[in-house]
């Protein structure tokens, strides 16, 4: 079942299917408001004793257990044939969403693009690149959230602006399917 209208009531354009959110104008089909990308302010947590500096790369996937987490109801499609499994370099802070040109919000991980996960938001995580080499995440106050799951864990939900630590096993997990995974 699709939330997606004909019609944008936003702007009036005809939005792409299953898409949860209008590209043009971010108008959020769900709760039939026009999006504004906040402003957050981060926190900064202290690094943990030892961390290992992971890469400066992530590897973009589609997990179909992320995908039955969020949408057990199973209201949305994992897209098929699934999209292979895309390496992305990082910039030392590097936003993870979705473009979006009517706010001129331009990823360096653009989520929708590599998995066509209609569910991130385009403001939706930053990641950053501490001084020692460790990496950071953070969500951005995203419509779905920004979950980290460690080894052996379930996936846990970040609280908004405030920065945690990511372990070169960890996966982050995003939208309704995609997951990222430092390599």
């Amino acid at each position: 079942m699709s939330v997606t209208p004909s019609q944008c009531p936003g702007c009036g354009s005809v939005p792409e299917p299953d898409h949860l959110f209008c590209e043009k104008c971010g108008f959020d089909f769900i709760t039939s408001t026009a999006a504004e990308a906040p402003e957050v302010e981060v926190e900064v947590a202290a690094a943990e004793p030892g961390a290992v500096s992971p890469p400066s790369t992530v590897v973009v996937s589609v997990d179909p257990q992320h995908h039955a987490f969020i949408d057990p109801d199973g209201q949305l499609e994992l897209p098929d044939p699934v999209p292979e499994p895309t390496q992305v370099t990082l910039a030392p802070a590097s936003l993870v969403g979705r473009r979006s040109d009517s706010r001129a919000v331009y990823p360096e991980v653009d989520v929708a693009a590599l998995t066509g996960d209609p569910a991130v938001s385009a403001r939706q995580a930053m990641l950053r690149r501490r001084d020692d080499g460790s990496w950071v995440i953070s969500d951005l106050e995203s419509t779905n959230g920004t979950y980290l799951r460690r080894p052996g864990t379930q996936p846990v939900m970040l609280d908004p602006g405030i920065e945690v630590p990511v372990e070169p096993d960890a996966t982050i997990l995003v939208g309704a399917w995609t997951a990222l995974r430092l390599t």
